[in-house]
């Protein structure tokens, strides 16, 4: 599912790409795994629901409230694509559709901004877990600033390549931050 909100500068012609996936595993039996007689054994279960809010309703919902934030707004510099990919869960398969398959050439897409799992802030926590800061030269420079004027911290951490929908984008070379 795609959107888009047409940029007004400069850069008008190149995108960024901001995206979440909205796939869910339904029902599927859980691992159980305890430990019997000092050894691991996996205990059978019965199927159950694979609650998702956490991982994929919270990314969507930040996509969402993303796009009407800047629908509300003046045109930003660079246009913006918003996607909401599906079969993350089970291989990236809607991301990696999307690199074969883009709307726009991936050398017009200047990054890629993937939520997944933002719902992970305790109460009086104020670090923000951003994946991916060192793959882009200016990331830390927008993104600490950008903390501190709402009062978060920004905590990079490293990501090998990731397991969610920004890899593909990664393997392109472009630019890409997993919050």
């Amino acid at each position: 599912v795609l959107g888009l909100r047409r940029g007004g500068g400069s850069l008008a012609d190149e995108f960024v790409i901001i995206g979440a996936h909205y796939d869910h595993l339904g029902i599927r039996k859980p691992m159980m795994r305890k430990f019997k007689g000092g050894k691991l054994v996996a205990e059978e279960v019965r199927p159950q629901i694979h609650n998702g809010a956490d991982d994929n309703a919270s990314g969507t919902s930040g996509l969402i409230e993303i796009a009407r934030m800047f629908a509300a707004a003046p045109p930003p510099n660079r246009s913006i694509l918003f996607v909401a990919f599906t079969a993350e869960e089970s291989g990236l398969h809607g991301s990696k559709y999307y690199i074969e398959h883009p709307a726009i050439p991936i050398e017009r897409t200047a990054a890629m901004l993937n939520m997944d799992m933002i719902g992970r802030l305790k109460p009086g926590d104020d670090h923000v877990q951003v994946f991916g800061v060192q793959c882009g030269k200016e990331f830390m420079e927008v993104l600490e600033p950008a903390g501190r004027a709402v009062g978060f911290t920004i905590a990079p951490a490293v990501d090998e390549g990731g397991r969610s929908d920004h890899a593909p984008f990664v393997r392109k070379q472009v630019p890409s931050l997993h919050f």
